[in-house]
Formats: structure tokens, C-alpha cells, sequence
């Protein structure tokens, strides 16, 4: 076993003994948060996401619409995780395969000239296989386009042009932050060979679609459904943000060559959508990398502009950096703010460090983990 192995091996480790641990944390109430006078990004390439490993036992997950059902049920599903990746969303996670790399999908599928190869609305679409995650945050905009074209598929394979299509897996939240239920509904649907399978695990929504002469692998996907306190990269999946800025509590920052990964995880603030919505693992070099530029960065906060926004508002997400050393144990947390007027910074259990492009824009360097909107100042060191 190399060395990487046996660190990879000692973390898996760890996160099974804080998934066991891990505490309970309510989710918060509020008022919606809105923004103002903010820069909005649009979600750009796919990077993939790779977790080596060996077999690992899953708890299969029952559909939770059934009060029939138990949450978790006591049977497990053998998954080969050389061939298979995790993707979650809130406390779900399913498999995918693991060479489908994460990407965006297109804003306005509906505005998209399939008969233009140079259309802009069409620069975002993956090209290929793809797993995804949906984001409230993600803007779209109120424009009219055109009406459906005649021979078009069912509507429940979306607005996306047929010519278009890749197999994926997509995973929505049932709700939004107006509580409303999807237009989506479970079942299965066939067009051209292509099969787009739909179910419901607790408040997530997963959506897988193969292609002709391609392997079905919905029942794959949907066997491995599962509820987890702690996720495959070691992420807590209930949000420690209620309101304001809190401070993380427990050890300070280690020496960045007591790091060998980071988990990299984003959480909803959106009143009625809280949870977690995206994750990544960092690791060895790029962790230290990050660990280093953190603890070089000035104290204080910020960079600001509090005469910008109200003073009861927070933003509408925030991320949690959990650093983990070589034997996969938990070293410290700290709190990523990025999004409003004010609070902005890299938080930890001994202060506050003002954002910077070396300490700031790794968290942001892979799509899982997507700075949708801030301050123009905090988007130059971000998003540079």
C-alpha cells in the first residue's frame, strides 16, 4: 500500500467514527435574505471528480414519501468505488460513475438554437457525460424565448434541445425557497432510445438519463440512495449557520504541514432552503497550499462595504473548510463568509483573516463549490 493509500485509508476511517459522532445541528429560520448591489457570476466548465477506493458497504434508502418505509433500510449494496464516484445533495448521497465529471447545466435551456453552433445560450451546455447539482443561487434571467418546436420529447426531460442531451445524474431539491414543489415528477420516460429515470429520497430528487445502446444504470444509482450526518469528503450535511456570522468553536489553525486534506463544503442560507448543496476534498499539497495562505493572511476581516446592504441580512451561502491531518483526524474548522456587504473574511476559532486571492480563491477552484454572487471587491480576490 503506498503512502497516499494508507492516508486515503486512515480518512475514510476517521469519517466513519464522525459520522457516528457527529451532533445535531437545527436548521435555521429567518427571514429570506436578498441581495443588493451585488456581482453575479454564471456557472462555467465541468472539472471531474475523482475518489479512488475500495468496496464500501451502503445503506440503501428507502423512498421517504412512504411513512411505510424506514429512513434507512438495514439491507447494504456492495459499491466498487474504482468504477463509482459519490454526489450529494442536503444528507443524500447517490453514486455515479466515476469518469462523468460535475458540470453546470445550461441557465436557459429553453433559449438555446440547437441549429447554432455559436449560440452564447449554448456555451454552457457539458458536452459530455456529466454529474450535476442544481443551485438556487444560480442566476437566470426573465427573458422570453422561443415556443417549443413541434416533435419535441416528453416535458419531463426539460427544455434542453434533444440534439443536445448527455446521460447524467442530477440531483434537485424538492422544494424551493418559496417552498413550492417541483414541476418534476417521479416515474420513467423513454425517447429515441434515451431512458430518463426519476425518484425521490427524502428531500432530494435524483434524475438519471442514459443514452441508446449506453448501460441503464438507474437502478444502480437508486440503490445506492442513502442518508448520511457526515459525507463522503468529510462535510457535516446539517449547516452550522443560523444567523449573522458565527465563529467556529475548537482548535486553532494547525501548521499547514499538519494538513493533508480539506474538506471544502457550501452551505444554503436560503430561508426555507438550508443545507448543504456542494462539496470537494482538497488534499496534500494544494490543502497545505491553502492552510499556509490562511495563516499569512492580515486579521480583521473583510474586505467590506456595510453602507452597501441591510444590517439583518447575511448572504445566501457560506462555506466550512474542515482540516484533517495524516492519520484522517479532524484538526480545526473555519468559516468561509464571502457573499454580503459586511462579515466578509476566513473565520477561525482565534479571529478573523481578511480574503485574499491565495487564501480565498482555491475554495472556489473546482464547480462543486460555486462564488455565485458579492461585492465587486470580494469577487477580484475570489474570482479573479
Amino acid at each position: 500500500m503506498t503512502e497516499f493509500e494508507r492516508e486515503e485509508q486512515a480518512f475514510r476511517n476517521a469519517l466513519t467514527k464522525h459520522a457516528a459522532e457527529a451532533p445535531s445541528v437545527p436548521a435555521m429560520t429567518g427571514p429570506s435574505r436578498r441581495r443588493r448591489e451585488v456581482t453575479v457570476l454564471a456557472a462555467t466548465a465541468a472539472v471531474a471528480a475523482v475518489v479512488v477506493g475500495a468496496f464500501m458497504a451502503v445503506p440503501a434508502l428507502y423512498d421517504a414519501k412512504d411513512s411505510s418505509d424506514p429512513a434507512v433500510a438495514e439491507q447494504t449494496t456492495k459499491v466498487d468505488e474504482s468504477d463509482w464516484q459519490w454526489v450529494g445533495l442536503h444528507a443524500v448521497e447517490v453514486i455515479a460513475p466515476i469518469d462523468w465529471g460535475f458540470a453546470r447545466e445550461a441557465v436557459r435551456p429553453d433559449c438555446i438554437n440547437p441549429d447554432d453552433p455559436e449560440d452564447p445560450w449554448g456555451t454552457t451546455v457539458p458536452g459530455a457525460p456529466y454529474v450535476t447539482v442544481t443551485s438556487l443561487q444560480q442566476a437566470s434571467p426573465s427573458i422570453g424565448c422561443t415556443a417549443p418546436r413541434p416533435g419535441n420529447p416528453d416535458p419531463a426531460f426539460g427544455d434542453l434541445p434533444f440534439q443536445l442531451w448527455q446521460p447524467h445524474v442530477r440531483l434537485d431539491a424538492v422544494t424551493d425557497f418559496t417552498g413550492q414543489q417541483p414541476a418534476r415528477e417521479d416515474g420513467q420516460w423513454t425517447h429515441e432510445g434515451w431512458r430518463l429515470s426519476r425518484r425521490t429520497f427524502d428531500d432530494v430528487q435524483v434524475s438519471v438519463l442514459t443514452a441508446p445502446g449506453g448501460a441503464d444504470i438507474a437502478d444502480e444509482v437508486f440503490d445506492s440512495a442513502r442518508t448520511v450526518e457526515t459525507n463522503h469528503v468529510g462535510c457535516t450535511t446539517t449547516s452550522p449557520f443560523t444567523t449573522g456570522f458565527p465563529e467556529p468553536v475548537g482548535e486553532p489553525l494547525p501548521p499547514a504541514a499538519d494538513v493533508q486534506s480539506i474538506a471544502v463544503c457550501d452551505y444554503s442560507r436560503i430561508n426555507g432552503a438550508e443545507g448543504l448543496q456542494g462539496s470537494w476534498r482538497m488534499t496534500q499539497q494544494q490543502a497545505q497550499d491553502l492552510t499556509a495562505a490562511i495563516l499569512a493572511s492580515p486579521p480583521g476581516g473583510g474586505p467590506d462595504k456595510p453602507q452597501n446592504c441591510t444590517p439583518d441580512m447575511w448572504g445566501d451561502s457560506a462555506v466550512v473548510l474542515r482540516f484533517f491531518g495524516s492519520n484522517g483526524s479532524l484538526l480545526a474548522d473555519a468559516y468561509v463568509y464571502t457573499q454580503w456587504c459586511f462579515g466578509n473574511g476566513i473565520v477561525t476559532s482565534t479571529g478573523s483573516h481578511v480574503l485574499t486571492e491565495d487564501n480565498c480563491s482555491p475554495v472556489f477552484a473546482r464547480p462543486e463549490v460555486a462564488w455565485w454572487s458579492g461585492q465587486k471587491q470580494v469577487m477580484k480576490v475570489c474570482r479573479p
